[in-house]
């Protein structure tokens, strides 16, 4: 059960037991959307799961470990609850 595939994750673990969990979105410096969320979660409940992983180091692939939310990408299933207001002076 060593092996998971993911879209937005990488997950390896090496002969010592040591998985590597990994954000997998360089392009966007690794932005938090709804797909990454789900599969982050679902990375380490896998790792948990698995007798191979003995630790786990949570990491970004690319220049950053994580810009935060991703703004960019529009899923009201994750923005919903937020609401822009201005206010004049």
């Amino acid at each position: 059960m060593s092996a998971f595939q993911y879209d937005t994750v990488t997950s390896v673990v090496d002969d010592n037991g040591v998985r590597t969990i990994a954000l997998s979105r360089p392009d966007s410096l690794n932005a938090m959307n709804r797909r990454l969320i789900d599969e982050v979660a679902v990375a380490f409940d896998d790792a948990n799961a698995d007798d191979a992983t003995r630790a786990i180091v949570f990491t970004g692939a690319g220049r950053a470990f994580c810009a935060g939310d991703d703004w960019n990408y529009r899923d009201s299933a994750l923005h919903s609850h937020l609401s822009v207001t201005t206010h004049d002076p």
